[in-house]
């Protein structure tokens, strides 16, 4: 993957996550988050072990970047969410 490609995959990851934070917070803070403090809602744990795997946490960077390259038409949340229950 060259480096404009993965400059816009990158720049689509804070958008999704800003989304899908305002999804899970309550009303009246969701108004606070945008792309410039989404980092401090994400949490700090990147991995998650179960069964002596470890597995990337849900909606990391990392786990978001390995999505768009897979599916690099996904440009909203609800587009990620119906790509993943469809599996």
């Amino acid at each position: 993957m060259n480096r404009t490609k993965y400059k816009t995959l990158k720049n689509k990851v804070k958008r999704i996550q800003v989304q899908w934070l305002k999804t899970i917070m309550p009303k009246d803070s969701s108004t606070d988050i945008n792309i410039n403090n989404v980092d401090t809602y994400i949490p700090d744990e990147k991995y998650v072990m179960s069964a002596g795997t470890r597995y990337l946490s849900y909606m990391t960077d990392r786990w978001l970047i390995n999505k768009l390259k897979k599916y690099p038409h996904v440009n909203t949340y609800e587009e990620l969410q119906e790509i993943i229950n469809v599996r």
